[in-house]
């Protein structure tokens, strides 16, 4: 018995903890976002566009269902074009990975997925945090 009531007081403290949740009617907002170029060259300032078929599949997911979405791709293609090939391989995980990111890599490439965000749906300023700097190098086509 005494069991059974420790039990229920736990539940009672438990409920009493959880936020309510707002009832509405509206579903959360969706975004889709292209894949992030991997960074293999086909010379010194043009990357190879191996994801090509991904960034219209997800390109024509978004439009079909009224989604919103990030051309992660086509910025990332722009930026590692304009910076070359030894200067975007210093954000890989490894030497010969050009797929995975390092964790500065994960920062510059997270700034352009902010930035591209902000464009399509400023109203979210408030929560990303600006970083004009870093911004000012990744649209002037500068390494970071």
């Amino acid at each position: 018995m005494e069991d059974d009531e420790d039990e229920e007081q736990h539940e009672n403290s438990i409920s009493k903890r959880r936020a309510p949740r707002p009832k509405t009617n509206t579903s959360p907002p969706k975004l889709l976002v292209t894949p992030l170029t991997r960074r293999s060259f086909e010379s010194d300032h043009v990357v190879a566009d191996s994801l090509h078929d991904q960034r219209l599949a997800t390109i024509a997911a978004a439009e079909a269902s009224n989604t919103t979405y990030l051309d992660l791709n086509a910025a990332s293609i722009a930026y590692v074009d304009a910076i070359g090939e030894d200067a975007a391989h210093a954000y890989n995980l490894a030497a010969s990975d050009n797929t995975h990111l390092n964790d500065w890599g994960s920062v510059v490439f997270g700034r352009i997925v902010a930035d591209l965000l902000l464009e399509k749906k400023p109203e979210l300023s408030e929560w990303i945090v600006a970083n004009e700097t870093l911004s000012r190098l990744i649209a002037d086509g500068l390494p970071a």
